[in-house]
């Protein structure tokens, strides 16, 4: 289901989703099944459409949240890309082909650290792009950079846009994840909200009334 945010009876921000990863790990790919269920080559679109995101809807029950999905645009270096596309994120998803061993690597020497450094309270997920194809990346590397990075073995995730394997069901996951993150954060908020609203009534009853005619 398409298009974002969290509801549960008011509006919420939705939820910002960037994608990282190098040229032509099938990143706009991702926004082109996420958008019509369609595989393009990323060789003959580098955005959806002359677009770099898109709004995914998915619902919980009476919820619902949106995630915004952003693509690089072409741009395969993390530090080219300006801060406004790392901004408000919070979740970034490194890409990399199941046939390319540069682009696990180039994760590993770039991505994840621009994410660490410029987004250092966001999630992170892992996808292996392109499992149509003849495998290069041995599971053995992928785990040890998963774990290097303290990325866990359910933010990780197989897929292919060609064939559609995998593609909705990543995303589903990854929106459950957030949702749950989301719904946590408002709970904890409305608790300290609460608890500091019991500490003024204390803190209310305890004074003194000066004009009451006891002495006691």
């Amino acid at each position: 289901m398409t298009t974002a945010s969290l509801r549960d009876g008011r509006r919420r921000r939705p939820v910002r989703v960037i994608l990282l990863g190098d040229r032509n790990v099938g990143k706009t790919s991702i926004l082109r099944f996420l958008t019509n269920g369609t595989f393009c080559e990323e060789s003959n679109q580098t955005a959806v459409d002359g677009q770099d995101e898109v709004d995914v809807e998915y619902r919980r029950g009476a919820a619902a949240i949106t995630l915004t999905v952003a693509d690089t645009g072409g741009r395969n270096s993390e530090y080219t890309l300006s801060d406004s596309y790392f901004r408000h994120a919070a979740a970034a998803v490194l890409v990399y082909s199941h046939a390319s061993n540069t682009s696990l690597g180039r994760l590993r020497g770039g991505g994840y650290q621009a994410v660490r450094e410029r987004l250092p309270e966001a999630l992170v997920f892992m996808v292996e792009n392109k499992v149509d194809l003849k495998r290069e990346v041995s599971p053995e590397s992928v785990v040890r950079f998963a774990d290097s990075c303290g990325i866990p073995k359910n933010h990780r995730f197989s897929m292919s846009c060609r064939t559609g394997r995998g593609v909705r069901e990543a995303f589903d996951a990854i929106a459950q994840i957030l949702f749950e993150q989301r719904r946590n954060s408002t709970k904890t908020t409305e608790t300290d909200h609460e608890k500091s609203s019991r500490h003024i009534t204390l803190q209310h009853n305890d004074i003194k009334d000066d004009s009451s005619p006891c002495s006691c």
